[in-house]
Order: structure tokens, then C-alpha cells, then sequence
């Protein structure tokens, strides 16, 4: 990639650009940042609109924790792949667990809302989730995984779903640990 130039944008010198509009959308997808305020408010102000019901279901206390990034431009003017994060919160117990029906319920139905809203969400990231230490073993409850073997480990961590256009039950959540 090409030196920054201007406040920072970078472009590929070495690439063909077929028209100046194939330019504008290859200079915006290397500089997405500087791209996307453009359209980024717009977008939030749709989630806006969703907030309360996301805020019942467990999630995103404040609008300041409401957090829409763009990660993917395939023209200068739309994002082509949005990333959302969930900040649970429960006032009446201490962890987000991913084996708590409850809670799997309540981002099955806030991944529903965010879907509603017709934006392209590629992945959504719960910032916080008690899970197993070896990600395979998410398919099987606590207590399961306590009975086989009692040195079992578990802790919290970020977590990104991909498989948002899979999702038809909260069975079908899918963890990815890290984001």
C-alpha cells in the first residue's frame, strides 16, 4: 500500500484503476475510517431507534455503549459489513453466561431486532461472556462439563458471533472467543 497522503489516507499506487469511480471506491475500502462518516450516523441513528428494546433484553445500558463499526467498503458512499457490540448487563446476577437459557434467549432476540433494522451486521460482539476455556467444549452446560472433569476452566472475554444469517434459535448462537 501507497504512502499516507493528505490527513493520513493511504492508496495503492501499484493498482489499476479502471475509472474514477473505481478509484473512489478502492480508496475508500483502504480507508474506511475516513469514508464512513458519511453514512455511520445515519446507521446510528436507525440502532437509536432500537435501543430500548435492546436495553430490555439485557443489553447496552446507555446509548454511550452502543458501539457500530464499519469494517468493510466496497463503494465509497455504503458499508458492506458492519460489526456491533452488546454490552450485557444484569443488575440481579454477575456474568452473561453462555450456558443461561435465559441469556441465550435474549441475544437470540436482540440479534432479531438488530436484523430488522436491514443493515449489513457481518458480526456482533457480546463484550463479555462466562464461557469454557476451550471454545469447542460451548456446546455443552457447566454442570456437564464439571461432571466430566472437575478441573474444567472457565472465564470472561469478548466474544464475536458470525453466523448471524444461520441463526434461526438461540441453539444456534455460536461463539467465536476474542474479537
Amino acid at each position: 500500500m501507497g504512502e499516507p497522503f493528505g490527513h493520513g489516507l493511504k492508496m495503492d499506487l501499484n493498482l489499476n484503476y479502471d475509472s474514477w469511480e473505481d478509484l473512489r471506491n478502492k480508496l475508500a475500502a483502504g480507508n474506511i475510517h475516513y469514508f464512513s462518516y458519511q453514512f455511520i450516523e445515519e446507521d446510528m441513528k436507525k440502532i437509536q431507534t432500537i435501543e430500548e428494546e435492546l436495553y430490555e433484553l439485557g443489553f447496552n445500558q446507555d446509548d454511550s455503549s452502543s458501539e457500530l463499526t464499519c469494517y468493510e467498503m466496497e463503494v465509497y458512499n455504503e458499508c458492506a459489513a458492519y460489526e456491533y457490540t452488546l454490552f450485557p448487563y444484569d443488575y440481579n446476577k454477575s456474568d452473561f453466561r453462555y450456558d443461561d437459557q435465559i441469556d441465550k434467549e435474549n441475544l437470540f432476540n436482540a440479534i432479531q431486532v438488530l436484523r430488522d433494522l436491514d443493515l449489513p451486521f457481518q458480526k456482533i460482539i457480546v463484550n463479555s461472556v462466562y464461557v469454557p476455556r476451550e471454545q469447542e467444549n460451548q456446546q455443552f452446560s457447566k454442570e456437564e462439563l464439571e461432571k466430566e472433569d472437575e478441573y474444567v476452566r472457565f472465564y470472561k472475554t469478548g466474544v464475536t458471533i458470525t453466523n448471524i444469517e444461520e441463526i434461526s434459535s438461540a441453539d444456534d448462537i455460536y461463539f467465536e472467543y476474542g474479537y
